[in-house]
């Protein structure tokens, strides 16, 4: 089923990988739906030592057989996708300065360790195509954000994490890596409240 759905993966989509079976338990394969009931529980542990937090890790689930009915065939999977998160993932909405240009989007602030988060440049759409702009956020005892990246990038002026109102506020300057221009970033990321 996964290798089906990567076949059909267009240019920007994140492939899936299987979850190795060294990092989840399934105690009971079987599970009995009471009547009455329209579901039944299986349940499982996961392990995620040693997942690389930049995949995009399923545990694909078939029901191989029912006692009393036929299993509808194009029903007959379903996929656990993990999420990674932390304290500080989630969605935020970002204001700011591309250089002199008032810029704003929503951001996804992907969890990479327990302190560290993934996020995209300025107002780069967030997808395996502009990878290349990602930048790897750090959230230090003290609120203060490092910031590092496969580009060039440097602090421009203060970096921290304001834990009462759920707020990052960056400034820092990247090389883009298509165009090689200097680039200066001021953003404030707020969390979404849905969350």
């Amino acid at each position: 089923m996964v290798d089906s759905l990567n076949d059909i993966a267009t240019i920007g989509t994140v492939l899936y990988t299987v979850l190795p079976t060294a990092n989840y338990k399934i105690n009971q394969m079987g599970v009995t739906v009471k009547a009455g009931d329209e579901y039944a529980r299986l349940p499982f542990t996961i392990n995620t030592d040693g997942l690389d937090a930049k995949k995009d890790y399923v545990l694909p689930i078939q029901l191989a057989r029912a006692s009393e009915f036929e299993i509808v065939q194009d029903k007959k999977w379903i996929l656990y996708h993990l999420r990674f998160n932390n304290h500080f993932s989630g969605v935020y909405n970002m204001t700011g300065l591309l250089g002199t240009e008032n810029i704003g989007k929503e951001k996804t602030l992907k969890a990479m360790s327990a302190n560290s988060l993934e996020i995209y440049a300025d107002k780069v759409f967030e997808d395996t195509v502009n990878a290349k702009y990602n930048i790897l956020l750090t959230v230090a005892a003290d609120n203060t954000v490092a910031l590092s990246s496969p580009m060039e990038i440097s602090a421009s002026g203060e970096n921290k994490y304001i834990p009462d109102t759920k707020t990052f506020l960056l400034d820092y300057t990247y090389k883009d890596p298509v165009s090689g221009v200097m680039k200066r970033v001021q953003e404030t990321l707020v969390k979404s409240l849905q969350q």
